[in-house]
Formats: structure tokens, sequence, C-alpha cells
């Protein structure tokens, strides 16, 4: 899998480990990316020395059950809400959107909607925002707003 680092990429080894040097007294966040798979929390580390972090990535399959399991680091605070469209028979969820949250220079987590519509992220930072993206709609997009506070976000998606 791919870690995102400075804008740069990391691979991990054979037990996903990986090592980087870090500037000093910086926070670095890391993004994970593997097919069929999501990591809905944030993951960051206060750069001083040797340090380790987890960066938790659930099956995107884990997803579609009737009650999906929240990840391991699951934590406050949390950003949960639900993605829908509007159809002539009234507000029905989309299933299955990917979700991305982003800031300024990179992706920091990512997860997919649920049977509900419904999706959960934690441990975000201030001034992100989400771009939702669904084959056969249009991309939503709502933020920036602050991940660091507990909120619930509502986004439409619009069929093409």
């Amino acid at each position: 899998q791919n870690l995102s680092a400075f804008s740069g990429t990391l691979r991990t080894d054979g037990v996903g480990r990986f090592v980087v040097n870090l500037a000093p007294d910086s926070r670095v966040w890391f993004f994970a990316v593997k097919d069929g798979f999501v990591q809905p929390c944030g993951a960051s580390v206060d750069a001083r020395s040797d340090q380790r972090i987890d960066v938790e990535m659930v099956t995107a399959s884990s997803l579609d059950s009737p009650s999906p399991p929240l990840p391991q680091s699951a934590a406050d605070p949390t950003t949960t809400g639900t993605i829908f469209e509007t159809t002539a028979a009234g507000r029905m969820p989309v299933v299955g959107a990917d979700i991305y949250v982003q800031n300024a220079y990179t992706e920091l987590a990512s997860t997919r909607s649920d049977r509900r519509g419904a999706f959960y992220l934690c441990r975000l930072p201030n001034h992100v925002g989400l771009l939702v993206r669904k084959e056969g709609y249009g991309d939503g997009a709502t933020g920036p707003f602050d991940g660091s506070r507990a909120q619930v976000l509502e986004i439409e998606l619009k069929r093409r």
C-alpha cells in the first residue's frame, strides 16, 4: 500500500511498516491507499524523534452491512452524516458513495457510504472539506469545515 507524507509516496514492507525522516517540530498527516480498503480516521503525529504511528484501514466491503462496525481506532471528534439524492419518491440514500477528506494539500482520510447512505469519519483536523463521488452522479462537496469538532453533515448528490 502507498502512504502520502509531505505529498510524497512511501511503500510499506511485508508487515505494513515504513520509515520516514520527518522535519522536527511539525505535525504530519498520513493517508493510506489500498484497493478495497478505506481509512475513516485521520492519522497524524507530531514529529520530534523516533515515533510510531498506526494508520488503520478497514475493508470497504465491511461498510455493506446493516450495521457497519466502527474502526478499532474510532475516537472523538467524529464527523458523521448521510449521502442522499432527492427523487420524486422523496429523499433516498446513496449507497456506496466514495468520500474523501481533503485539506489544501492532500487527502487525509476516506470512507464509503453504507446501506443507509450514512458515513463515519474521525480524528480530522480543522479546515477540511469532503469530496463525494459515485458513478452515475455528479460530484458532491462540502467545506471547508472544522473537523476537530463533532458534527453531522448532509450531502446531496444529483444524477447525471
